[in-house]
């Protein structure tokens, strides 16, 4: 008995599904239409088959995979040659040789590792797969090699997926990629890959694999891991493509030289980024692309060995258009919410901070690519080591720069809706000095109307500071507001406090809100600064503000408030009353 036509969408002829044997060399090219459309077995004994596994071991000769009929169509149902357009399912140990264009309705991996390799010839060798396919939990497919050396990676398939690879289990199976292999959607809506992709699996020292390629550029959203294996590896994501892994990008290639490359000009979202204990090299980018590395969702980037959120590894943004871009809350982190990046950053693209975690560079970074933060909080140092790039730094609406490392860039902008605090946490009593010295040039530091300075006051010692080293010729613009904190402080003598400190800066510019003749005297705290220059309230105290030194050299100090003159007046009319009904009292007794 035959399985009945079943339609499948977007087709007009009817197709079923074929089937691999164990231990098998098969070789797939186009061949003339099917004897009929029907599911076909390889490597498998379905419980009502023929009572062989027909197509491998005993019954057909390894490789022999269009020699004659060998594919088990079901019970009674004989046998038959392969033919585009059906779907091939496979069982078991086998090798596959594609040696031309090959168009199978779905690729279904019921168990084993299956290799889908290409022959020796230097022939096109394009697999289709127009419905996508199925992995069972534990399966593996390979794609990817030559069938003269089946463990080497000398040749690559060009794999184009038109649906989804789904998995029969409840966890995914693998799909390994090497010798420069090719995956790709067929469709621009994308197409999902229920499984971990894992690169130079078992391989030699060096492999890529490549995802998209000039016509087809759809995305392709993988649930599992994207790991890889071996020495240095290269993953190559065609411009105009997103290639997004819900798990780990996981690098465990071993020794000092072994590295990772992300080129090709898309865009590469991961979850998380795992690597070994050695120091290896992360790559983003080649020549002049367009490449991103993207963190994104809860994940985070640890180092073997290493507390879960610290990356100990080196980073190279080879590309001055590449883009290592951090889009996470880093929840998944030891400590929740922040991201230790303890390796160095180097090269010549660009670092964007834009998820609601907490981003911390440790290291003296080298990269002369931009600093972008437009979310999150950016914290530069910690116990003041830590530096960015050379390039210029803008704090974007949304965006928090913190920490007790150095700016290195000349070009420094807090715009609208940034906020800027020293300190390494955050906190009311975590106080530091964040400094702002350009690797070269004229610093200019650029505190944009609406952004917000927080700074905090210790009374018992150095409280927070934001230096600026102009180099030669800097220039400081401060037209954003000041927040100044100091919880319960209750002052009882006179105190100076240093908020901004400036050298090698010409030009200095303050809103007219920091100038003292923009008030009647000392300041209390209690709403009596103007808006958008906010002192702790000291009301009640004998003491106020004097804000008199703050735009000479970025100073406030408290002082002891003298009365009112009409108060005086009052006194004196009060004391002269006094005097004088004594003066009656000593009459009226001598008299």
């Amino acid at each position: 008995m035959e399985y009945p036509d079943v339609p499948i969408p977007r087709f007009q002829k009817t197709t079923r599904s074929i089937f691999l044997c164990g231990g098998c060399l098969l070789t797939m090219a186009a061949m003339q239409t099917p004897l009929g459309a029907a599911t076909l077995f390889w490597d498998f004994t379905p419980a009502t088959a023929n009572g062989v596994s027909n197509g491998g071991g005993t019954s057909v000769a390894p490789g022999n995979w269009l020699g004659g009929a060998s594919w088990d169509r079901g019970t009674g149902s004989g046998y038959q040659i392969w033919a585009d357009g059906n779907d091939a399912s496979i069982a078991g140990n086998s090798a596959v040789a594609v040696s031309g264009p090959v168009t199978m309705n779905s690729l279904n991996i019921t168990g084993g590792t299956v290799r889908i390799q290409s022959d020796a010839a230097a022939n096109d060798h394009v697999l289709t797969l127009t419905n996508g396919g199925t992995i069972a939990s534990g399966g593996v497919v390979l794609f990817g090699g030559d069938q003269a050396n089946v463990s080497g990676n000398e040749r690559s398939l060009d794999v184009r997926l038109g649906g989804d690879i789904n998995t029969s289990g409840t966890s995914g199976g693998n799909i390994d990629l090497f010798g420069g292999t090719m995956l790709s959607s067929t469709s621009t809506a994308g197409r999902n890959i229920y499984a971990n992709v894992r690169i130079g699996f078992g391989q030699g020292a060096s492999t890529s694999a490549i995802f998209g390629s000039s016509t087809n550029t759809g995305s392709l959203f993988i649930s599992g891991n994207l790991s890889t294996f071996g020495g240095s590896r290269r993953i190559d994501v065609v411009s105009g493509m997103t290639v997004e892994a819900s798990g780990n990008y996981l690098n465990a290639n071993s020794g000092s030289a072994a590295s990772l490359t992300t080129a090709g000009g898309g865009v590469l979202k991961v979850g998380g980024v795992a690597s070994n204990s050695a120091i290896n090299t992360f790559v983003v980018g080649a020549g002049t692309d367009t490449t991103t590395l993207e963190l994104t969702g809860s994940g985070v980037m640890s180092s073997t060995g290493s507390a879960t959120g610290t990356m100990g590894n080196n980073f190279s943004i080879n590309s001055v258009n590449a883009v290592l871009k951090f889009n996470s809350s880093f929840a998944q982190s030891a400590t929740a919410g922040v991201q230790n990046f303890a390796g160095v950053i180097s090269g010549g693209g660009r670092l964007v901070q834009e998820g609601n975690g907490v981003l911390a560079l440790t290291n003296n970074n080298t990269y002369t690519g931009t600093t972008t933060v437009s979310g999150g909080v950016l914290q530069v140092g910690s116990g003041g080591v830590g530096s960015t790039g050379t390039g210029g730094v803008t704090i974007q609406n949304g965006g928090t720069l913190r920490g007790t490392g150095t700016i290195r860039s000349s070009l420094f902008a807090a715009q609208l809706g940034a906020v800027i605090q020293a300190g390494d946490d955050g906190a009311a009593t975590s106080f530091g000095t964040l400094k702002f010295t350009p690797a070269s040039g004229s610093g200019i530091f650029d505190f944009q109307s609406g952004s917000s300075v927080s700074l905090g006051l210790n009374p018992s010692g150095s409280g927070d500071l934001l230096s600026f080293d102009g180099l030669s010729a800097g220039t400081l613009v401060f037209d954003g507001d000041l927040l100044v904190s100091a919880a319960g402080f209750v002052p009882t003598s006179v105190q100076v406090f240093n908020l901004l400190d400036w050298i090698n800066v010409d030009t200095v510019t303050f809103n007219s809100r920091y100038n003292a003749a923009s008030y009647a005297g000392l300041l209390l705290g209690n709403g009596d600064d103007n808006l958008g220059f906010d002192l702790p309230d000291i009301s009640g105290s004998g003491y106020g503000w004097d804000i008199g030194q703050f735009q000479t050299n970025g100073t406030i100090a408290t002082a002891l408030l003298v009365p009112e003159p009409s108060a005086l007046w009052l006194g004196a009319v009060g004391l002269a009353a006094m005097m004088f009904r004594r003066k009656r009292r000593m009459g009226t007794e001598l008299s």
